[in-house]
């Protein structure tokens, strides 16, 4: 699922980041999905719990690639198709 711009507006927010934080977190911890899922829902709505895991997964993917990958709002797809920061370096010289 793309992060549409209510999406991105939300996720800027102090509470959209730190629940983006604390998915990104879970996923890192291994929580399973639907688990976390489940967690997001008890503060957020099901669209801003869906906007957290999203932007969650698109930045675990991205850490592989970019440096400033907790920075970026990437989602799962889009990230696995960015080029990396290293090669996008050395072919812009």
């Amino acid at each position: 699922m793309a992060l549409d711009p209510d999406a991105v507006r939300w996720l800027r927010t102090p509470e959209g980041a730190a629940a983006a934080r604390d998915a990104v977190a879970a996923l890192a911890a291994g929580t399973p999905l639907l688990k976390l899922i489940d967690t997001l829902r008890r503060t957020h709505t099901a669209e801003e719990a869906r906007w957290a895991v999203t932007l969650a997964e698109g930045r675990t993917t991205a850490a592989a690639k970019f440096t400033d990958a907790s920075e970026l709002f990437f989602d799962r797809e889009a990230a696995e198709q960015a080029t990396s920061d290293v090669v996008s370096r050395y072919t812009a010289r």
